[in-house]
């Protein structure tokens, strides 16, 4: 870094001295002078990578943490790429998180990574809420509220996903004193059966756990298998299938439901919840095995559903011998 004239030599080894979380001053002022030549893809790599050095670096414990040299002259760059680049591009918010890491009170950057939120692009937000909610702790309704709509409308399976890190991180408490409990509570819900990602929907389940609302969804659940609406009722299956059953009187419940419910739709949703939840109790089984008797589709993939027990049933005394 400090004597080869190779342009290409010196940002690999600027990039490689950032990531080891080398700070001494020689370093840290050619590192500022390769990224004022570099730019394009080079310099979005370089700041990426600075980032997350930067990331290791704010979170580790304060009395370990290494002096950052030539610090208000890396500060002045990031500064300039802030004000001068504000684009759709990524290095303006890569630089914004750089200085929000530097100094988590630069009320400049925390303005601008806050901005984000409400005009950014996807990539920028998702950068954003990281900031926000992880690292500054800003935990209000409107925060709250942009990882609810990153939830309930990115079409990136991971990036709903990280919504509901991000929901699980925030935790019950902060949920409950900024007022968006009943939001979260709906999202939630909603994501709990109307998610085509299964592991949006198992990590859901997960998440209604961990913010202690899985009591009164169970309890929703239930009056919803009862309701007049097959639409409402086949929805609280499809979400008992991933949050589990709340206790013996639901499963009789959906047992007598798999046999005299005049909708098959809901008839096809109990079957499946009872593949999805491994249910090996003799009543399930006694009831896939008089539905599949009969003719038709559902009788055709009640035959699966009953194949799907017996197979998980089989592992289940494969795995106590």
């Amino acid at each position: 870094l400090l004597t080869d004239e190779d342009c290409v030599v010196k940002y690999e080894a600027a990039k490689a001295l950032v990531t080891l979380g080398c700070w001494e001053e020689e370093v840290v002022l050619k590192l500022i002078q390769v990224m004022n030549e570099s730019t394009g893809k080079l310099l979005e790599d370089i700041i990426i990578t600075l980032r997350m050095s930067l990331y290791e670096w704010a979170n580790g414990p304060i009395r370990l943490r290494p002096t950052i040299k030539a610090k208000e002259k890396l500060i002045f760059l990031l500064r300039s790429f802030i004000t001068t680049l504000r684009s759709k591009d990524l290095i303006p918010v890569q630089a914004t998180a750089c200085l929000c890491y530097l100094n988590r009170n630069d009320e400049e950057a925390i303005d601008y990574i806050i901005s984000y939120l409400h005009d950014g692009t996807t990539y920028q937000k998702k950068q954003a809420l990281e900031i926000v909610l992880r690292h500054l702790a800003i935990h209000e309704p409107f925060s709250i509220q942009a990882v609810l709509k990153q939830l309930q409308t990115s079409p990136v399976y991971k990036h709903r996903l990280k919504a509901l890190d991000l929901l699980a991180f925030v935790g019950p408490l902060h949920i409950t004193e900024t007022g968006m409990h009943e939001a979260v509570f709906e999202a939630l819900k909603e994501k709990l059966w109307d998610d085509p990602v299964m592991a949006v929907r198992r990590r859901a389940a997960i998440v209604v756990n961990m913010l202690k609302m899985k009591m009164a969804l169970w309890m929703e659940m239930e009056q919803q298998l009862e309701d007049n609406d097959a639409e409402v009722r086949g929805k609280a299956v499809n979400s008992l299938s991933v949050l589990g059953l709340p206790n013996n009187r639901v499963l009789q419940l959906l047992l007598e439901m798999v046999e005299v419910d005049l909708s098959q739709f809901v008839r096809f949703q109990i079957i499946r919840a009872f593949a999805r939840l491994h249910l090996n109790s003799e009543h399930v089984k006694r009831s896939l095995l008089n539905r599949q008797l009969g003719e038709g589709p559902l009788a055709r993939y009640c035959r699966g559903g009953g194949e799907r027990t017996k197979v998980s049933h089989t592992r289940e005394r494969h795995n106590s011998v």
